[in-house]
């Protein structure tokens, strides 16, 4: 390079110095266009890249989100299944609370019936038979006879003074 400056530095007219300039411009203007093609490739590359890598995360986002949509699609349907489940258990139950409030019902009502008639039964049972006596021996006691009964076996009473005394 100082070659090249030294030639201009010595170079008498402009004559001179355009034919020293030329070659220096030539491979100015080379380098240039070699630099510009480089840069024209590197950046067609780089949007071949940055295009290729755009369509692999399109398609990896897609497939993500088809993903997602079959996750949530598969949970909205257990949800919905869940829901049923639970409506379909909440009217069992209702149906289940009816029989036995009509269970309660029908179990009191035979109850107070049975009452009345088991209550009727046996007042006209009373009404028509009159009440059954009970036979037993008739025991008829003499007082005076049973204390004189006992003085003669050798019974006292308490508090009295027998005859031997």
């Amino acid at each position: 390079m100082d070659n090249i400056l030294d030639r201009i530095r010595a170079a008498r007219s402009a004559e001179q110095v355009a034919q020293e300039l030329e070659p220096l411009t030539v491979a100015l203007a080379t380098i240039a266009d070699d630099f510009r093609q480089a840069t024209a490739q590197a950046s067609e590359q780089a949007q071949t890249s940055a295009q290729e890598a755009a369509k692999a995360q399109t398609g990896a986002a897609a497939e993500w989100l088809k993903a997602q949509e079959k996750a949530a699609a598969s949970w909205t349907a257990a949800a919905q299944k869940a829901l049923d489940a639970a409506r379909a258990t909440q009217e069992a139950s209702g149906r289940v609370k009816a029989m036995l409030r009509a269970s309660m019902l029908q179990t009191a009502l035979t109850a107070c019936l049975a009452g009345l008639i088991a209550g009727a039964v046996v007042t006209g049972y009373w009404i028509w038979r009159p009440p059954v006596q009970v036979l037993s021996p008739q025991i008829n006691l003499d007082a005076a006879r049973v204390a004189e009964m006992l003085k003669e076996a050798g019974w006292q009473a308490p508090g009295t003074k027998t005859k031997r005394q």
